[in-house]
């Protein structure tokens, strides 16, 4: 009892520490190499506290890999509860690589004066490959998500829902937050920011206060290189002082610029705000600078190839400048600068400019900007370039920079011949919607769209470069098909090689042979005869009308016989031979091989469940005349194969089959017909007794009708059927007795498979297991019945008026 009560509490605290928050804990992870490299593999707060721990402690130049999603939090929707010490310090910058292996870091909090998950990125540095999600990073000064300082170099790195809030409440104060990184005095490239970020002062006191707020969506401060990266979120700088000055710089991307920014797009709002009084004057002493994309750009700093769909706000006791690009200009706002002039109405793309302007810097509408067309503009530098190689996509909404998993957008002209059929740019996956199949001169048909290089495109292509794609077309005039039209049967009527587009009908009418109880009339083919594009077979379709067969008539050598009723039944035997039988009574044997066919037209009752409605094509007995045989008045007996029980009612049939009544081949047979009981043309021509269920000699009539359940009986204990009937004294006269004419139907098993080959094309047919349940129905195609049975086990088939026993192993 003990034990199991250990073994309980060991899971529970081990279910709770899975699932808990991180509390400060540091355990020294595991190592693994990379190209060459030693990292040490983290997968819990655990490792990576340890981790910060280390490169703060002075070794920081390791290496480290992210193997798992940290989740600092109690959960990946919690901010977590413990201050995380940022990785690498002033002193001791991170120089080593982490490698965030597309993991993602959740619950971050972080707090203090530089802060971030890093606090500092020494110029060897680098982090890439990382996400991320929910926590807040909070500052009095220097604040980023991924780093408050960065010298090295950030790449492919995302702030999904990191706030990111620098501020202060008293005394003078300069406050950097930015998405990634509060400075940066490195490189950034494909990253980008989803979270507010927020640089904000409010001094009350009457105390002299200088404050300055610097907010960005990828850096607060730029001082070298950010390519490739865009924001989607607020940013703001919002400075007030009571007693003193009041500075905000806020832009889209960098709140300041004395770098180089390019290839950038900013989707977020952007708020500038400033106000300050000193003391006893009404000057105010408060500057607002808001830009799409920077706030201040300065001396010797670049900006091109860039766009801001958003609003840009100023608000100001004092001077403040707005602009749909960069609010003051000191520096070169390069070519291709654009901002959505249906947002930002009434300003400009630089507020004040006391520097250089390229060409193609201006402002465009909201429509302009959301089709393909503008995508691909960006990328010809808004159509100062003659080649396209920018970095610019679209998918749905605004154009924007392509990410590492976007694909640029490209122009794809379609054409037919020399006709442009349309102009299709392509979205973030590198497709495009392709235009309508052009239509085909006669005996050509259409092969597909086709790029200048012979490579065949679809809708689902993707799309690298430029491209002109053409229609082709095939020539078929010395192109032919094989059309052929099949009977019922299967039996094939005629075979044509027909040209390509040309359509060829059978011009006779095909026949089908009346049965004793059907005649058939053709109605059509089993589908629509199309003109030629494929091989087709096409299979003749019949309707059938039910009709009465009247019988030969017997020669009764006495007047004392009585014609038989409507309800009696007829046994019948027949063979390709005449056969006269013996007053005697004889005894027919039949091996298990033989088929055996039990008369009653009953037999529909049986299949009903399995159709609802008989088939035309459903195979009847063709009767001919060709045999004659004499019976005799004595009484006669039909022997069955040993344990074999069968009976046939006049409201069912019930076959009870043993195991050994038939052998588990395609050659063991039961035929049901509405004709009669008849043995195989194979068997040997000996007598058997037919013997009715009147006391009187009686007429044995052609026409199918209903049995008794006394009328056909086999029997175990005497090794035989008895058939009992009684004959009139008189001897019969000789009748012509019909033959029964069927298709050699084969059973193929193999495994779980059944195949069936000789079976006229649409017959239906039943498939019932030994307990007499239906297990499978259908019609045969093209002469042959395919099934999967799912047991094993024997069963029976029942199909062109017969039953075949078979096994499943």
């Amino acid at each position: 009892m003990k034990i199991k009560s250990l073994v309980f509490l060991l899971i529970f605290s081990l279910f709770n520490q899975a699932f808990a928050a991180w509390t400060g804990g540091k355990i020294q992870p595991g190592t693994t190499t990379i190209n060459g490299k030693s990292y040490y593999s983290i997968s819990t707060p655990n490792h990576l506290a340890w981790f910060a721990a280390t490169v703060n402690g002075g070794k920081n130049t390791i290496n480290a890999v992210l193997s798992a999603n940290i989740v600092m939090g109690a959960d990946e929707t919690k901010t977590c509860g413990t201050n995380w010490t940022p990785i690498g310090s002033s002193s001791k910058p991170f120089n080593g690589i982490f490698e965030g292996n597309g993991k993602v870091v959740y619950g971050l909090k972080a707090s203090g004066s530089n802060v971030g998950l890093f606090g500092y990125i020494g110029s060897s540095g680098s982090v890439k490959n990382l996400r991320l999600n929910v926590g807040s990073v909070t500052s009095s000064e220097y604040a980023g998500a991924v780093a408050a300082h960065n010298y090295g170099t950030i790449y492919n790195v995302g702030n999904n829902s990191v706030k990111v809030t620098s501020t202060v409440s008293s005394g003078t104060a300069y406050l950097y937050a930015g998405g990634i990184t509060g400075e940066n005095k490195g490189e950034i490239r494909y990253c980008f920011n989803k979270a507010s970020i927020s640089a904000k002062a409010s001094v009350t006191s009457n105390n002299l206060s200088m404050l300055y707020g610097y907010a960005g969506g990828i850096a607060a401060v730029n001082e070298k290189l950010i390519w490739n990266s865009a924001n989607y979120a607020w940013v703001g700088a919002q400075m007030t002082a009571n007693d003193g000055m009041a500075a905000s710089y806020a832009g889209g991307i960098s709140g300041t610029n004395d770098g180089e920014i390019k290839h950038v797009s900013n989707h977020g709002e952007v708020v500038g705000q400033a106000s300050a009084r000193s003391t006893g004057s009404t000057t105010d002493y408060g500057y607002a600078y808001a830009g799409g994309l920077v706030g201040m750009s300065n001396n010797g700093a670049k900006l091109w190839d860039a766009l801001s769909t958003s609003k840009v706000k100023g608000s100001v006791s004092g001077d403040y400048y707005v602009g749909g690009a960069v609010a003051v200009n000191s520096g070169t706002v390069g070519d291709c600068v654009i901002y959505d002039k249906t947002v930002l109405a009434n300003k400009s793309a630089v507020g004040k400019n006391n520097g250089s302007i390229g060409k193609k810097v201006e402002g465009r509408t909201t429509a302009q900007m959301k089709v393909g067309s503008f995508a691909y503009d960006m990328n010809m530098l808004c159509g100062t370039k003659t080649s396209s190689n920018g970095v610019w996509t679209i998918n749905g909404g605004y154009a924007y920079v392509a990410m590492l998993s976007d694909k640029k957008t490209n122009k794809i002209v379609f054409k037919n011949g020399s006709t442009t059929l349309s102009t299709q740019y392509s979205n973030a996956k590198g497709q495009v919607a392709f235009p309508a199949t052009p239509s085909a001169a006669e005996n050509y048909v259409f092969e597909g769209w086709f790029t200048s290089g012979g490579t065949q495109v679809s809708a689902s292509s993707v799309f690298t470069q430029n491209e002109t794609v053409s229609a082709k077309f095939k020539d078929m005039s010395n192109v032919f098909y094989e059309i052929s039209f099949f009977n019922w049967d299967s039996t094939l009527i005629e075979s044509q090689s027909v040209q390509y587009g040309k359509t060829y009908v059978y011009e006779g009418t095909p026949l089908r042979e009346s049965t004793e109880k059907y005649s058939y009339s053709f109605k059509g083919w089993d589908k629509a005869v199309v003109p030629a594009k494929a091989d087709a077979k096409y299979y003749a379709v019949y309707d059938s009308l039910e009709i009465e067969v009247s019988s030969s008539s017997f020669e009764e050598s006495s007047s004392s016989e009585q014609q038989e009723s409507s309800s009696s039944e007829e046994l019948v035997l027949s063979s390709s031979s005449e056969e006269e039988m013996s007053s005697s009574s004889e005894n027919l044997l039949l091996s298990s091989s033989s088929e055996i066919e039990v008369s009653s037209s009953s037999i529909e009752e049986l299949i009903s469940s399995c159709f609802s409605e008989e088939s035309s094509s459903s195979e009847e007995p063709v009767l001919s005349n060709s045999s004659e045989e004499e019976m005799s008045s004595s009484s006669e007996s039909l022997l069955l194969s040993s344990s074999s029980e069968f009976e046939v009612s006049s409201s069912s049939i019930e076959i009870l089959i043993s195991s050994s009544s038939f052998e588990e081949s395609s050659s063991s047979e039961m035929l049901l017909s509405s004709s009669g009981i008849i043995s195989s043309s194979s068997q040997n021509q000996s007598s058997a007794s037919v013997i009715g269920t009147s006391s009187s000699s009686e007429k044995l009539s052609s026409s199918s009708t209903k049995p008794s359940s006394s009328s056909v009986k086999s029997s175990s204990s005497v090794g035989k059927s008895s058939f009992s009937a009684e004959k009139s004294s008189s001897s019969m006269q000789k009748q012509d007795i019909p033959s029964i004419v069927y298709r050699s139907i084969h059973i193929d098993v193999s495994g779980k498979a059944l195949h069936v080959s000789g079976v006229p094309h649409g017959e239906k047919y039943a498939i019932f297991n030994m307990q007499g349940s239906l297990v499978h129905s259908g019609y045969a195609v093209a002469g042959s019945i395919d099934v999967t049975l799912n047991s094993s086990g024997s069963y029976l088939l029942y199909t062109a008026g017969r039953f075949k026993k078979f096994s499943i192993k």
